[in-house]
Formats: structure tokens, sequence, C-alpha cells
């Protein structure tokens, strides 16, 4: 896939592959589609990191489905219009960098819980050296 070829905002209509049931054809422009938006929001977002359904669903003005026939039978292509203007975006980006932030926030709770720890044991090993003064 080329990252030219994908429009940094505005409308872009994607094509999918060509599958024998209409459902099949949808999930597969739905994949398509996500897979663009990850490569249009690359540089401040991971391609690695997957945006939420209801937001790319969000992206979707609308869906088609045309039936296409083959000598073998009819098969089923499916086009998605999707909307990748700004606002929409930004909300992917945001709903990114919240989740970055909980990531963080977990982490530096369990850093500070096992310190916690740590100084609390170590309390204990004081307190009963001094209970026991020493023996």
């Amino acid at each position: 896939m080329k990252l030219d070829r994908i429009p940094r905002f505005g409308t872009h209509t994607v094509v999918g592959q060509l599958c024998g049931t209409e459902q099949r054809a949808l999930d597969d422009a739905r994949k398509q589609l996500e897979r663009e938006v990850a490569i249009t929001l690359a540089p401040e977002v991971p391609a690695s990191w997957k945006a939420p359904a209801n937001l790319v669903n969000g992206l979707i003005v609308k869906s088609e489905v045309k039936p296409v026939v083959k000598e073998y039978g009819t098969v089923y292509e499916a086009h998605l219009d999707a909307d990748l203007q700004s606002p929409r975006m930004a909300q992917i980006r945001s709903a990114y960098q919240r989740e970055r932030l909980a990531h963080r926030i977990v982490g530096m709770a369990g850093g500070l819980s096992f310190v916690l720890a740590c100084l609390a044991s170590l309390a204990g090993y004081i307190r009963a050296d001094e209970a026991t003064k020493g023996y």
C-alpha cells in the first residue's frame, strides 16, 4: 500500500477485495480502512496501535456492496466512503493519548507499590530488631 495515495484529510473511498458474501466484503473493506487510518496517523501514532472500533466506524460516511458477476459465480465488492477530516482523526489521536497515559499511570502505580512494599518490609525488620535487641 502506497502512502501517497491516501489523502491526509478529506473523504476517501476504500475498496475491499472480492468476497463470497456481502458481510465478508464489508469486513474486508473495514480492515482496509483500519490500515489506511493507521498509515494516515503514522507520524503521531505507532502503526502497531489499533484504533477503537467505534471511532473507526464513526469515520464511515457511506457503505455500499456491489455484486460482481463472474463466470464462476457472484462475488461482492464493498466500497466505504470514509471521512478523514481533522476533527474525526483528532478523536482517534486523543484516544491513543488517553490509552498511553493510562498505561503510564498503571506502570507508575506498580512501581510505587513495589517501593512501598520494600519500605514496609524494611520497617518491619527494623522493628523486629529493636524488639529483640539484636538477639
